[in-house]
């Protein structure tokens, strides 16, 4: 259905949507615990995991320009723009930049995008390096996640096919009991 051209009414339902806040503190590490620390191919792994189409944040940058720069073949994958990405990464991860990079580097442009009743449908995009470091992060933690998350029912994260084999395990049940009288489900998005 498109975007809606921004005119101060569009924009103030964004706001209503969306309330502007205050600056973000962010904590410090505690004390001993060392912030995460990604190898450039780590950092190669998360930008390869993007769809090719995913749209960029304030700065333009898109995932497939970083997707075609890592595969550049110079040199190994230290050598490459995932070598100094994965330092940037790492100093960022550490808090050892300017904080007022942060409202750059985690915030996001809202997008009005169009409903089909012509309401307006907020979409956030975040800056590339930030979703990089995400990635990065949830790729190096998959096990932990999972070793965590799946003994209370979230298969859906660290586990390969998780969410297909939710799927089908409800089904399996429900075929079991096809009067559904003695089964409950909840689904939350």
């Amino acid at each position: 259905n498109g975007i809606h051209p921004l005119s101060e009414q569009i924009i103030n339902k964004l706001r209503e949507k969306h309330p502007l806040s205050g600056p973000i503190r962010i904590p410090n590490m505690p004390a001993g615990v060392a912030p995460i620390q990604f190898e450039p191919v780590d950092i190669s792994r998360a930008i390869r995991a993007f769809h090719i189409a995913s749209a960029p944040g304030y700065s333009q940058a898109r995932p497939s320009h970083l997707i075609d720069a890592i595969t550049i073949p110079v040199g190994d994958e230290g050598n490459r723009v995932s070598g100094p990405l994965a330092h940037i990464c790492n100093q960022l991860v550490a808090g050892k930049v300017n904080p007022e990079l942060g409202r750059w580097v985690a915030g996001a442009p809202i997008i009005p995008l169009r409903k089909p009743d012509n309401g307006v449908r907020p979409i956030a995009v975040g800056e590339v390096i930030r979703r990089i470091i995400s990635r990065a992060i949830c790729i190096s933690l998959r096990d932990r996640f999972a070793d965590t998350l799946l003994p209370v029912g979230q298969a859906g994260v660290g586990v390969l096919s998780g969410a297909e084999s939710a799927v089908f395990a409800v089904r399996e049940r429900l075929r079991r009991d096809p009067d559904g009288k003695n089964i409950a489900a909840l689904k939350v998005d």
